[in-house]
C-alpha cells in the first residue's frame, strides 16, 4: 500500500511523526526509506565546531553519504545543550546502514586524538602546565566557513551560539591585535557565497572584534538575527545583555550589502541613535528591521529614532510587548520623502503607540 504513494507525500507525513514513528515508516520498504532522506539529512544539530570537521573528513571518504548531505542538508545548528538531530532512525533491514551520521562521534574521538599527537605545547608558566599541560590547536572561523560551503552548498540556515563558537574555533590570526585595535585593521577574509540565514544566540555584548571576525565570512547573508545573553532580572546587571554602540559600529564594517532582514535584541535604550541609522544606510536593500528592548525607550528617544528611520523609508509598526520586553518592527515602503506637513501628520499618527511604551514592567 505505501509503495504506491508518492514519494512527496510519505516524506511530507514523515515530517508530522515522531522519531519513533518515523523509524518505523523508514523500516517498511525501500520506497519508504528513500522517500525520507530529505528529512533525514535536512537538520543537523551539534555541540562543537570540531565535530563539523570530523563530520566533513567523513563524508569526503565516502561519497554516497556526501552526495546526499549535499543534496538534502538545509540546517546546520552550533549550539550548546542540543540533541543532534541525525538520523538515527533512518535504518532498514536491507542492507543500508544509519545514513553515515552515526559514525561521527567514533571519527570526532580519533581527529582528536590525532591533533593531540600533533599539536601539543607547554605553557612557559607552571601553573598552566599543572592545569592545562596540553592545549589543542584550533581551527580558523574561516576554515569552518569554507567547510560548510563545500559539504552543503545548499544550505540556508545557520545557528551559533557565541560562547560555543569562540571557545571552538580562532576568530583571530597571529598578527591580528584585537585588544588594543581601534580601527579593524584584521586578517581580510573572503565571504563565502552563503545567502541564507545567520542567526547568532547569547552574544556577548562589548566584543566587536569577535563579532566582526565571526560574520565577516558570511557577510552575504540575506538575514541576520543577533541576540544578546538573556538578563536574569531587572535588578542583576542588564547592561551586560544590551547590544552597544560599539557593537552597532562592528555590524556597520561588515558592510553586508545583501542583507534584507535584520533582527537585534536586546537593544540599548540610550543606543546613538544616528549610528542606527548609519547601520541602515550600509544595508542598501534591507526591507525589515527589528529592534527589541528590555527596558522602554523613553518617548523622544522613540520618536526621533522612529522619525530617522521613517527618512530611510523604514516604517514602524506597533510596538509589541512581551512579558518584560518591547518590540518595534520597522518595514520598507516606497513612500515619498516626508515634507514638514506629513511629519506632523506623523508625529499624531504616532503617538497613540507610545502610552503603551510607559507602562511599568
Amino acid at each position: 500500500m505505501l509503495q504506491k504513494l508518492p514519494s512527496e507525500l510519505l516524506s511530507c507525513i514523515s515530517t508530522y511523526l515522531s522519531a519513533e514513528s518515523a523509524g518505523a515508516l523508514a523500516i517498511t520498504c525501500t520506497h519508504c526509506y528513500w522517500s525520507m532522506l530529505p528529512v533525514v539529512y535536512q537538520e543537523i544539530s551539534i555541540t562543537k565546531p570540531n565535530e563539523l570537521f570530523a563530520l566533513s573528513s567523513k563524508l569526503f571518504k565516502n561519497k554516497l553519504y556526501s552526495e546526499r548531505a549535499s543534496r538534502y542538508m538545509r540546517s546546520v545548528s552550533i549550539v550548546d545543550h542540543s540533541q543532534r538531530t541525525l538520523s538515527r532512525y533512518a535504518v532498514t533491514s536491507m542492507g543500508h546502514i544509519l545514513s553515515g551520521w552515526e559514525l561521527l562521534e567514533e571519527e570526532e574521538q580519533r581527529i582528536q586524538i590525532e591533533e593531540e599527537n600533533n599539536h601539543i605545547y607547554f605553557s612557559n608558566d607552571d601553573d598552566d602546565n599543572e592545569q592545562q599541560g596540553r592545549i589543542k590547536k584550533k581551527q580558523h572561523i574561516r576554515s569552518m566557513a569554507i567547510t560548510l560551503e563545500k559539504l552543503f552548498p545548499r544550505l540556508t540556515e545557520l545557528v551559533m551560539e557565541f560562547d560555543q563558537i569562540t571557545e571552538g574555533v580562532r576568530l583571530f590570526d597571529q598578527n591580528d591585535n584585537n585588544n588594543n585595535n581601534n580601527n579593524y585593521i584584521l586578517s581580510p577574509s573572503i565571504p563565502t557565497d552563503f545567502s541564507g540565514h545567520v542567526k547568532l544566540t547569547n552574544y556577548r555584548p562589548c566584543h566587536p572584534y569577535h563579532l566582526y571576525s565571526l560574520l565577516a565570512s558570511f557577510t552575504k547573508c540575506t538575514q541576520l538575527v543577533l541576540h544578546t545573553r538573556p538578563y536574569l532580572s531587572l535588578c542583576a546587571a542588564i547592561q551586560d545583555s544590551l547590544l552597544m554602540d560599539q557593537d552597532v559600529e562592528a555590524l556597520i564594517r561588515l558592510n553586508m550589502k545583501n542583507l534584507i532582514r535584520l533582527e537585534l535584541a536586546y537593544v540599548d535604550d540610550f543606543l546613538d541613535i544616528q549610528k542606527l541609522c548609519k547601520l541602515v544606510q550600509s544595508l542598501p536593500n534591507l526591507e525589515y528591521l527589528s529592534l527589541e528592548w528590555i527596558l522602554p525607550p523613553s518617548l523622544e528617544y522613540y520618536s526621533d529614532l522612529c522619525e530617522c528611520l521613517i527618512n530611510l523609508s523604514l516604517y514602524p509598526g506597533p510596538m509589541i510587548q512581551r512579558r518584560s520586553t518591547y518590540t518595534v518592527q520597522y518595514k520598507y515602503r516606497t513612500h515619498p520623502p516626508f515634507s514638514q506637513q506629513k511629519s506632523k501628520q506623523y508625529s499624531v499618527m504616532v503617538t497613540p503607540l507610545l502610552p503603551s511604551i510607559e507602562q511599568p514592567l
